[in-house]
């Protein structure tokens, strides 16, 4: 039989989490309440269904307000948790565009903003949409931020094989193994920047640096 007390108990408990802002924590109590009812139609668990059928668009509300707050974390658990839900819950399902899309736009601003979370978030959002060349580029300039040269890398050679026109990207390429010491790549790669746009005198340091150290070395 079902156990009305606990779920008096459980209701206002999910009531008071999603009061004060913890949709997330709330929707497992709500589901519990309508569990008591084994299949009852109850007051208890009436409610928690209703609830529980316009939590996904207040998710979503939510994820939003708190990238308009500068909290891009909260995009982040919002969309983590649609995308474990989405495979067996429709209603998840249908706002996981709109999720990536608020999440991507949390990427952006961390990024613009200098956030720590920034490698965090575009690593995150890479795991949904792996492919995503301008997230690629937010992540590839943020390790370049923090000295990770080598994590960096592939990031730009992926971004040149998609524009090799970019003499942009073979630069940091360039810089990328100049900055770990690799001579012979960074020369390489300075010269393709030099035969995309012979403008850019950062590559011919690069060359003559490297060049000079073997003269040095010989």
């Amino acid at each position: 039989e079902s156990d009305p007390e606990n779920a008096w108990y459980l209701l206002n408990y999910a009531r008071a989490l999603q009061q004060s802002g913890n949709l997330i924590p709330a929707i497992p109590v709500y589901r519990q309440v309508i569990a008591l009812s084994n299949g009852r139609d109850t007051p208890h668990s009436a409610e928690a269904r209703r609830v529980l059928g316009r939590l996904p668009s207040m998710l979503l509300a939510r994820a939003r307000e708190a990238l308009s707050e500068g909290r891009p974390m909260e995009a982040l658990a919002v969309h983590e948790f649609l995308t474990v839900e989405a495979p067996t819950n429709p209603d998840f399902e249908a706002l996981l565009a709109a999720s990536l899309d608020t999440f991507l736009a949390a990427v952006k601003q961390a990024y613009k903003a200098h956030s720590p979370a920034t490698r965090l978030l575009a690593e995150r959002f890479l795991g949904s949409d792996p492919d995503n060349a301008g997230v690629e580029l937010i992540l590839a300039r943020t390790l370049m931020r923090e000295k990770a040269y080598e994590e960096a890398l592939p990031l730009w050679e992926k971004l040149s094989r998609i524009t090799p026109e970019d003499a942009h990207y073979q630069l940091q390429i360039a810089r990328c193994h100049a900055r770990v010491g690799d001579s012979e790549e960074a020369v390489v790669a300075a010269r393709r920047v030099l035969a995309l746009d012979p403008a850019i005198d950062e590559a011919r340091s690069i060359i003559a640096q490297f060049q000079s150290s073997n003269a040095g070395d010989a």
